[in-house]
This record gives structure tokens, C-alpha cells and sequence, in this order.
């Protein structure tokens, strides 16, 4: 069985770091060999992966900037074919020639429920229009003036029940950032009401729109938090799912769901 990491971006890109038979690929700006990556924000020796009884086990070394599996920071953990492996800027993609096909993005929100999502109307007019020909319940997350005037513009929380909405989005705009994912227990007014906190922040003195709902921002902005400022955004959410920054690939956000502590307070819509 080969197993390698596939450099995805910056000056290494394309490169490939084989995982040998016996001992440990080292990986970082002083390791041996062909995993040496002259980077500034990995550390010395950043991860280890090696093949073990239970699998290929990755190791974080890296104290303070910490390794990142699909999204999450990891201390030790088992990778699966089309697993995203983040090391400070550097992004690898963990390939396991003879591996099961690796979990498509429609096949990991499936697992999750019960299943929400963040639309963005901005994104594209299809989003409006797939919401409204569908049975799901869906609502603005703006109020008022706002949620008439901005229909076509705003964000949407929808609760996914049996019908195909789900596969229509994933499949037409999935890579696309139409939306985030999340999995929660709260009733619906619940998590519309705790997801309308994050709609305007104040920044520099400024109030400001944060679209957390754009699966890029939200990738850079929860690796940024702090363990009880990711609480607060989390709230009642298990997990956030977003399109990774390879093509077809999902990472995931997740916490325990704790009540909000009001770190953000904003008057939206």
C-alpha cells in the first residue's frame, strides 16, 4: 500500500513525500531529507505520519502552531484517503494507494443531522429558487425591512428534512460558496436566534457585516479563535461543515455545544 502527502500550495507544490516501509516520514523545516519545506510558519519538525498495526498515524510535534486534519487540530489521529492535512501555511493532501474512495461531501453531510445550512443569496439567484421550490423550512436571518428589501441578497438558515434539496446544492454548488453546514439539536428559532448575533461585529471601532457564512472565511476565521470564543460562535452548534480549500473535499469545525456568552452583540438586520 503507497501512501504519500501531496503538497497542494505555495513553492512546494506538486511535491510528493512518500511515507516509507519502516520508520517515520519527518516533516518540517529541519527534516531529513525530501520532507525538509524550507517554510517559515511550520515548525522544526511540525508532524511525523508512519504506518502502524492500526493504520497510517499522523503525530503533531508542533506545540504552538499545531497541525490540522480535514479542519481540526489533532494531536494523534489515523488519516483516510483525501484527508487535508494543514501545517502551518502549507496545505497536503494524504493519498492511500488501495484505500476505500474517500468520503464524498454529500456523503459526509448525510451522517450529519439533524442538518442545517447558511445559505448565501448573494452567492447565486439558483439558491432562492431551489429553497422555494422545496419542501424545507427556510428564513432569512435578517428581520424586518431588511428580509424584504434584501430577499435576493441574504443569508438563509434552512433545516433539511427528506426531499432532495440537499443533493441539488451540494451537487450544483458545492466549491462554489454558496453556504456553510452545521449539525445542531436546537429548534430552529433557536438557532436563527443565535446565529443573527454574528451577523454584524464591531471592528476597529466599526460595525460590520461577518459573512460566516462564506466557507472561506469561516475556514480562516474559527482557526483563529480561541477555546471560549469558538464556544460562543458554536453555541448549540456540534459542528460546522464547510467545502475545503482542495476541490471535493469537506472540513469540519466542531466543539461541545456550550450556552452562548455573549462575546458579540449585534442589533442585525
Amino acid at each position: 500500500m503507497d501512501v504519500s502527502l501531496l503538497v497542494q500550495n505555495g513553492r512546494h507544490r506538486g511535491l510528493a513525500l512518500i511515507v516509507p516501509r519502516e520508520g517515520a516520514l519527518e516533516i518540517g523545516r529541519r527534516a531529513r531529507d525530501a520532507s525538509f519545506l524550507d517554510d517559515p510558519t511550520m515548525s522544526r519538525l511540525h508532524f511525523t505520519v508512519q504506518r502502524s498495526p492500526r493504520g497510517i498515524l499522523l503525530r503533531s510535534l508542533a506545540a504552538e502552531n499545531g497541525t490540522r486534519v480535514n479542519g481540526l487540530r489533532v494531536q494523534e489521529t489515523l488519516l483516510q484517503d483525501g484527508d487535508t492535512v494543514s501545517a502551518g501555511s502549507v496545505l497536503f493532501l494524504a493519498r492511500i494507494a488501495g484505500a476505500e474512495t474517500a468520503e464524498s461531501p454529500l456523503e459526509r453531510l448525510r451522517r450529519a443531522r439533524p442538518l442545517f445550512a447558511v445559505l448565501d443569496g448573494a452567492s447565486s439567484p439558483r439558491i432562492v429558487e431551489l429553497l422555494q421550490e422545496s419542501d424545507a423550512r427556510f428564513e432569512s436571518l435578517y428581520e424586518g425591512k431588511s428580509a424584504v428589501e434584501l430577499a435576493e441578497y441574504a443569508p438563509y438558515l434552512v433545516a433539511f428534512g427528506e426531499d432532495e434539496l440537499l443533493e441539488q446544492l451540494v451537487t450544483e454548488g458545492w466549491d462554489s460558496h454558496w453556504g456553510v453546514y452545521l449539525s445542531s439539536d436546537a429548534r430552529f428559532e433557536d438557532l436563527r436566534k443565535h446565529l443573527r448575533r454574528f451577523l454584524l461585529v464591531e471592528l476597529e471601532g466599526r460595525v460590520v457585516y461577518f459573512r460566516f457564512y462564506d466557507p472561506r472565511v469561516l475556514r480562516s476565521y474559527l482557526p483563529t479563535c480561541t477555546v471560549q470564543e469558538k464556544a460562543d460562535f458554536l453555541g448549540p452548534i456540534a459542528a460546522y461543515f464547510a467545502e475545503g480549500e482542495i476541490p471535493a473535499t469537506v472540513e469540519c469545525f466542531q466543539g461541545a455545544p456550550s450556552p452562548p456568552t455573549g462575546r458579540r452583540t449585534a442589533a442585525a438586520g
